[in-house]
């Protein structure tokens, strides 16, 4: 019961909404498996999972294929006031927020102080987004962990770069700001599969130490078995704003 309490708990801060870092890692193919292999494996819908462990907390990464275009998916990552509605489990609230804001937050150690400095306002997630360049945002998610795991909320530091938009590709990195997890940070990539514009090639990459004196090895295995349940989420939600009509946004 222990193990599958702490590895739901990590499954939240592997999930989509997790999103920001001050700069860019830069991604590489896997070279776990030989590269025909590898493919033949994304072909058939299979999502490869790998982690390991880091002097502080631990590191997760997965690769797998959406049957989407890039800008679909990439579109479902920035809208963080609908990250809420994609039915991640005990996801409270979630929302785009200010740089003011976020700087605001960043000596907070209870949620209700940031509501308070955040008031009633809401903010448009691309309020900052400029067409073939790379832009930043920030984001606010709140958990409600199930016990003896306390609740968690961040506030998260994005840089999107939407430069080789054009192509299909899409990245964006992140790192915590605020919050009471003490360290989060990771990156993805999206990409035409096979150079199809309706499948799209994701790599993930996340590292966390949540501070909860959770054994590393607990850490390594949640974050491993809780990647998969993530590419389940953003394939789900991927195909569903793929068939609906296409809202007029800065994206398109």
């Amino acid at each position: 019961m222990m193990k599958r309490t702490l590895a739901f708990a990590l499954l939240l801060f592997t999930s989509i909404p997790l999103v920001g870092q001050s700069g860019l890692l830069h991604a590489k193919a896997p070279e776990t498996l030989p590269a025909e292999e590898r493919v033949e494996l994304l072909r058939r819908g299979k999502i490869r999972t790998d982690g390991g462990y880091l002097k502080k907390g631990v590191w997760g990464e997965m690769e797998g294929v959406i049957q989407a275009p890039p800008k679909v998916v990439w579109r479902l990552f920035i809208q963080a006031n609908e990250w809420r509605n994609y039915k991640l489990p005990q996801l409270v609230d979630s929302r785009a927020v200010s740089e003011e804001v976020a700087q605001g937050s960043a000596s907070f150690k209870k949620v209700e102080d940031f509501y308070k400095l955040l008031g009633d306002r809401v903010f448009d997630p691309t309020q900052n987004q400029k067409s073939k360049t790379t832009w930043a945002s920030h984001t606010f998610q709140y958990y409600d962990l199930p016990w003896p795991v306390s609740n968690k909320w961040m506030v998260m530091k994005n840089v999107n770069d939407e430069t080789e938009g054009e192509k299909g590709v899409y990245r964006c990195s992140w790192e915590k700001t605020a919050g009471n997890v003490r360290t989060l940070s990771g990156e993805f990539r999206l990409e035409p599969f096979e150079g199809d514009p309706k499948r799209t090639l994701m790599f993930y990459r996340v590292e966390t130490d949540p501070g909860s004196g959770v054994p590393k090895f607990l850490l390594k295995w949640g974050v491993k078995k809780s990647l998969p349940a993530a590419m389940r989420v953003i394939r789900r939600e991927s195909v569903r704003l793929a068939n609906k009509p296409s809202p007029i946004l800065k994206t398109q």
